[in-house]
């Protein structure tokens, strides 16, 4: 029995004596990873280098061979990856100034519509000409009846002065101006508009050229036809076909924003207008 006892009691002091092993070789892996990772994140420079090796000289000096430093040139070339890997992070004041940039134009475009609506009040309360505005554009919705005689595209004196006041307020600006001309069902067919696809878009391109006499950069502007295609009420009494026969005039935030008629109404929900008159 005794002799059990002194066998347990010697190999259990065998053990305990290597444990510090283990330990060393956690240190030599963590000491080796270290220096793997302050390699992968550096980047070479010839003076950097050199410090680095003298240190290395210094640290370890007189345990093992010596450290042997090589210049740069005698080197095997390693392809390096250098800091331009990274993403660059954005400065809180480019982001702030980013910001006010944004705001500063949605600020812009609710003041144009503002002033839109205060200049065509009249013409508003008599149901002839409509404003709404998001943060993303103004739509100006214009009766043809106000513009134009019944299948024609020459605007009448009385709309050039309409029109010219828009542009008044207009050609100071940079807003981008997308002219949207839209008719009813009744078709219309004679030589000068084979359909209405030909009358909505002479009706907006007539506009178009109005506001350039007004002043208005013809950079900025846009002319399409949507012809009876896209109507905004039923062409089944003379009442929703008055609706429909009408002129839009997209007053975009700035050149990014496209407007078109299908994305309106998902872009409605996403910016609901803050005036609506």
């Amino acid at each position: 029995m005794s002799r059990l006892v002194r066998r347990a009691r010697t190999t259990e002091t065998v053990t305990n004596r290597d444990r510090w092993v283990v330990s060393y070789a956690d240190f030599v892996t963590l000491l080796f990873a270290f220096f793997v990772v302050m390699y992968s994140v550096s980047s070479v420079n010839e003076g950097k280098y050199q410090v680095l090796t003298q240190t290395f000289k210094e640290t370890f000096s007189g345990q093992g061979k010596p450290f042997i430093s090589l210049p740069l040139s005698e080197r095997d070339p390693i392809p390096l990856i250098h800091s331009t890997r990274f993403l660059p992070i954005p400065r809180l004041d480019d982001y702030n100034a980013e910001r006010d940039l944004q705001y500063n134009a949605e600020r812009d475009l609710r003041e144009l519509g503002e002033q839109i609506e205060q200049t065509f009040s009249d013409w508003i309360d008599l149901e002839q000409l409509h404003v709404e505005t998001n943060s993303l554009w103004i739509e100006v919705d214009i009766k043809s009846k106000v513009l134009f005689q019944t299948g024609d595209a020459t605007p009448s004196d009385a709309s050039r002065q309409v029109l010219l006041a828009l542009a008044a307020l207009l050609r100071d600006r940079t807003n981008p101006v997308h002219v949207e001309g839209f008719t009813d069902d009744v078709p219309i067919q004679n030589e000068q508009y084979p359909s209405n696809w030909e009358l909505s878009t002479a009706r907006a391109a007539a506009v178009v050229r109005v506001l350039i006499e007004g002043g208005v950069g013809p950079e900025r502007l846009a002319a399409v036809g949507y012809g009876e295609f896209q109507p905004q009420s039923s062409n089944e009494t003379e009442a929703g076909r008055s609706q429909n026969r009408r002129v839009a005039l997209i007053i975009s935030q700035d050149s990014s924003v496209r407007r078109t008629f299908g994305a309106r109404h998902v872009d409605a929900m996403e910016n609901a207008p803050t005036s609506h008159r």
